[in-house]
């Protein structure tokens, strides 16, 4: 039976130190774990920001050319414009012209007709 104890007492002793070592082992392994998904975190959350960056990047140059190609369209229908409006002006001016050369037509019979009196 004292053989036995030892036996017994060795083989618990053997399981503890394993179990201890295990036990070791998988803090470890915890740490490697829990380290390289921090890497991985910090990574992606780089990448991330990376990626916002390029977005509002993207987003400002897209901007840049909405505005300008707004200012284009503003300045081209600014430019029709004046020249519709000229164009209605040397309109207008035709036909005042028109006009007066009529109403001046209109006058000449009149003071012909009134020096024949």
């Amino acid at each position: 039976m004292s053989l036995d104890l030892k036996k017994q007492n060795r083989l618990s002793a053997l399981r503890s130190k394993q179990s201890c070592a295990t036990l070791s082992l998988d803090l470890n392994k915890q740490k490697r774990l829990s380290a390289l998904r921090s890497k991985q975190s910090c990574a992606t959350l780089s990448l991330d920001i990376n990626k916002q960056k390029r977005l509002s990047a993207l987003r400002s140059i897209q901007s840049c050319a909405t505005l300008s190609l707004d200012l284009k369209k503003q300045k081209r229908l600014s430019a029709s414009r004046s020249k519709e409006s000229s164009a209605t002006m040397s309109l207008d001016l035709i036909k005042q012209k028109r006009l007066s050369a009529l109403r001046s037509k209109q006058l000449f019979p009149t003071l012909s007709l009134d020096l024949n009196k």
